[in-house]
This record gives structure tokens, C-alpha cells and sequence, in this order.
């Protein structure tokens, strides 16, 4: 109970959940991280692409917490990496999302490769 003005009034919890969907970062992160559960793969910002299309349709990416949020388009990028470069096609622009997601189902699967993740982070294999 908190006291304003002599009376007590009823402590009301931060809703934590709504708080997470208006977050931002300041500068955006630029980095990009491997996501086991993201069925594709998705960032919040357009200049990432090398090429960009976009959805005339509502459709949206559904978060863990069961809300939607909207997708704008949908590109082709290319990821800082050591040769060969990783080139992610079919990325979700998702300008409400905080993080660049890369799935790791549709990664290993769009390449032909296996993933292996220890405590120092992982190595990507051919077949």
C-alpha cells in the first residue's frame, strides 16, 4: 500500500509486458543474434537490406507473449561475417521488434549447414 496524501492507496505493479513492446534502444543494435525458436528470420530496420519488397497485406510476427506485431516488407541481406558471407534472404521488416533475429531452423536449412552451441557460442558446419 502506498500513502498519497494521508490515505492509503493501492500499489499498482508495472506491467512489465507492456512496458517490453514500447521499449527501444538507443542507438538500434546492430548486431544480429541466433534465435532457436524465430520461425524466419527478421529485423526492425530497412537499411539493412540490399533489396526490399513490400506488403500490402496486414500480416504479423507473433511473440512469445502471444501479441502480433506488424511486418512492412520483406528483403534480401548480408550479414558482417568471415568468408563466405552469410546472405539471408526472404528477412521480415519488423520495425517494432528491439533485436535482429536470424532462425537458426531456417539458416541451417536455407544452407545446407548444422549449428553447434557451447558456452562460447557456436560454429556453423557444412554437411
Amino acid at each position: 500500500m502506498a500513502s498519497q496524501n494521508g490515505k492509503s492507496a493501492p500499489y499498482v505493479p508495472t506491467n512489465i509486458e507492456a512496458a517490453m513492446h514500447i521499449m527501444s534502444l538507443s542507438p538500434p543494435d546492430p548486431s544480429w543474434y541466433m534465435d532457436t525458436e524465430a520461425t524466419s528470420h527478421m529485423t526492425s530496420f530497412n537499411g539493412n537490406f540490399s533489396s526490399y519488397f513490400n506488403l500490402s497485406n496486414h500480416r504479423g510476427i507473433i511473440v512469445g507473449s502471444g501479441h502480433t506485431i506488424p511486418i512492412h516488407g520483406y528483403g534480401h541481406t548480408c550479414l558482417p561475417s568471415p568468408n563466405p558471407p552469410i546472405s539471408p534472404t526472404n528477412v521480415l521488416h519488423a520495425p517494432k521488434i528491439i533485436k535482429n533475429l536470424i532462425s537458426v531452423r531456417k539458416f541451417t536449412t536455407d544452407n545446407s549447414v548444422t549449428m553447434e552451441f557451447d558456452p562460447f557460442g557456436f560454429s556453423v558446419k557444412d554437411f
